[in-house]
């Protein structure tokens, strides 16, 4: 179809058509190239050409009756605005510019051509008109060029933010672009879009980091893809499997004034990746506290004093709290370590010490969350999206959809931890915790770093050396000496009585507060004390004791004051089983036992021996002393 001719008896030079419409003789064209730069003005992803047209049109009778310009420039003006079309310009000097043929290999990679401008000037009434009409169309100037189907530019940007302690947080910015085309859509569908690409910016967080958020925006027209990717430092690797843990570990002494005995707490949140199960919260929290409680077990010290054998280790109580609809779980063990003096304290609680991770290990676990899709693998589906004019049929029309998941949730039970690990030199966290092997004999954990004493009743809660074995001793001796004395009254004797000068029901007095007690007796002849015998004297010992794992053997006095002593009196109660710290058993016991001496008690009582604090008379002994 082509745009009535205006009869000048030229011949047409070249071809310019576009949409079926062909701009024939007379007419002038221009052409004007763009270069279309990147968003890092680096490259050039296409040439805008825009080719202006202008030409004269008339009609001529037909048949003796008059034709006017309405009826022709009412169908070209649907053809000559429509986007997308075919566009040929060629054999005008330029070489060819053939775009969005419909067997052709150039397309415009920009949704276009776009027509711009579309003039129309009568000129003699309605029998001959100016038309100017103008449209763009982009494509790549360059040998070898791609169409479609490929990435079209793809620039970034990089930000660094260091926060007061010298960690980095890394923001990557950019924009991903690739060539879209009109043509040959069926039913206004989409044939491409730039998140089918998202793959492509798949780079891995650095060593150390964790990769806190991505954010991918599809533009309108589905051609870019904006992404925003933050990168966090972290101060130590996570466990396997594990998107966030803080833990925090803190002891103290268990009693004021006593610092042999500690409590240990390590407490805090775990969370999970989507795809893993749940109890590997539990797997991650015990591998960290396993790693600490390991130390007061531990067998070789760097002091290079030959009195760590391994301290007492104690649970006293473990709670976890599960988030039912999210993926953190909390966690609390408390635990008491016991026979530690003040200067071991800082190594046998692990402070400061690994835990165990690595950097390698947790990074390799996290590439399904890092994964540019995420767990879900949302994808936006070419399908699910319509062009929508005035022009097309609403019935086509989609609603707004986020694309297609390939995520299947779990919700497989968790297995229970298996009492012992395949390999003993090598166990897992929970294999340790609660025990491989019976036994209190110091076993090589190479994966876990030195000897420990893990039998008996398990992991780090295991039969403690007999010398650091008590968790309370408590021990008194009092003396009791009876003098018998007599006191006689003498009958001649004169008794004064003077009443008090402040009355309980006077009020003003009371308030007063400047009444003196005045309130006396006195006799004229004083008491008389006689003694009838010698002195009696009796020693108490009591107390009562904890020991874990071994019973408790009650003290018997010997000597006092370097004379015999003689049992008068005994309660004691025998040793009763009160608890148990991972199936070590805890024992109890007290006594109260009365002894009769043959002399008079000396003034001084010597101090007694307490083995929870390692005491010995009035001096200290090393946690290497024997029982």
């Amino acid at each position: 179809m082509a745009l009535p001719k205006t009869g000048s008896g030229l011949p047409s030079v070249g071809t310019a058509s576009y949409n079926g419409v062909t701009f024939d003789e007379v007419t002038r064209s221009k052409v004007v190239g763009k270069p279309e730069p990147d968003a890092a003005g680096r490259a050039v992803k296409f040439v805008k050409w825009t080719i202006s047209i202008t030409g004269k049109i008339y009609v001529k009778p037909q048949n003796g009756a008059s034709i006017t310009t309405d009826s022709v420039i009412q169908s070209y003006r649907t053809l000559l605005t429509a986007p997308g079309k075919a566009l040929q310009y060629s054999s005008k000097g330029f070489g060819t510019l053939d775009v969005n043929l419909p067997n052709g290999d150039v397309l415009d990679v920009a949704w276009g051509p776009f027509v711009e401008h579309f003039s129309f000037t009568p000129i003699a009434g309605n029998l001959a008109a100016l038309v100017e009409w103008r449209v763009s169309v982009s494509i790549p100037e360059c040998d070898g060029s791609e169409y479609k189907n490929k990435v079209m530019a793809y620039t970034w940007s990089v930000d660094y933010e260091i926060d007061g302690n010298g960690l980095t947080t890394i923001t990557t910015e950019g924009e991903l672009e690739i060539p879209l085309s009109l043509r040959g859509l069926p039913v206004m569908k989409l044939q491409d879009n730039a998140d089918a690409y998202r793959e492509l910016i798949n780079f891995p967080a650095p060593l150390s980091f964790k990769r806190e958020t991505q954010k991918y925006s599809l533009s309108k027209d589905r051609s870019k893809l904006a992404f925003t990717i933050v990168d966090r430092q972290l101060v130590a690797a996570f466990p396997p499997g594990v998107t966030n843990m803080e833990l925090r570990h803190r002891f103290s002494n268990a009693k004021p004034r006593m610092f042999v005995m500690w409590n240990n707490t390590i407490s805090g949140s775990v969370t999970v990746a989507p795809d893993q199960p749940k109890e590997t919260a539990w797997n991650a929290f015990l591998q960290v506290a396993t790693k600490r409680l390991l130390w007061a077990t531990k067998v070789t010290n760097p002091f290079g004093e030959q009195v760590l054998t391994g301290w007492q280790v104690i649970g006293t109580r473990l709670e976890v709290d599960e988030n039912l609809f999210g993926l953190d779980t909390r966690f609390t063990l408390s635990y008491d370590i016991g026979g530690v003096p003040l200067k071991y304290i800082l190594y046998a609680s692990g402070m400061w010490q690994p835990v165990g991770t690595d950097w390698a290990t947790w990074q390799q676990s996290m590439q399904d969350v890092n994964d540019p899709r995420g767990i879900a693998q949302v994808a936006f589906i070419n399908s699910k999206d319509t062009i929508v004019d005035l022009c097309s049929d609403a019935k086509d029309m989609q609603p707004p959809d986020a694309g297609a998941s390939s995520y299947q949730p779990s919700d497989s039970a968790p297995s229970p931890p298996t009492p012992y690990g395949p390999d003993p030199q090598n166990p897992t966290a929970t294999d340790l915790f609660f025990g491989p092997t019976p036994g209190s004999t110091p076993k090589s954990y190479p994966a876990y770093g030195g000897n420990y004493n893990i039998g008996g009743g398990g992991g780090p809660f295991a039969y403690p050396p007999p010398t650091t074995s008590y968790l309370e001793y408590r021990l008194v001796i009092n003396t009791v000496q009876t003098n018998h004395l007599v006191v006689q009254k003498p009958l001649k004797n004169a008794i004064t009585v003077v009443p008090p000068a402040q009355s309980p029901m006077n009020l003003n007095q009371i308030i007063s507060g400047n009444v003196v007690d005045s309130a006396t007796i006195q006799t004229t002849v004083p008491d008389i004390l006689q003694r009838m015998c010698a002195p009696t004297a009796k020693v108490i010992l009591q107390g009562q004791a904890t020991r874990l794992g071994y019973p408790i053997a009650i003290p018997r006095l010997q000597l006092f004051q370097g004379q015999a002593v003689y049992e008068a009196y005994a309660n004691n109660t025998g040793n009763q089983i009160i608890g148990d710290s991972n199936g070590i058993p805890i024992y109890a016991v007290g006594w109260y036992i009365v002894y009769n001496l043959l002399r008079p008690i000396a003034p001084a009582v010597p101090a007694t021996a307490n083995p929870e604090n390692l005491i010995d008379s009035n001096s200290f002994n090393s946690p290497g002393a024997t029982q």
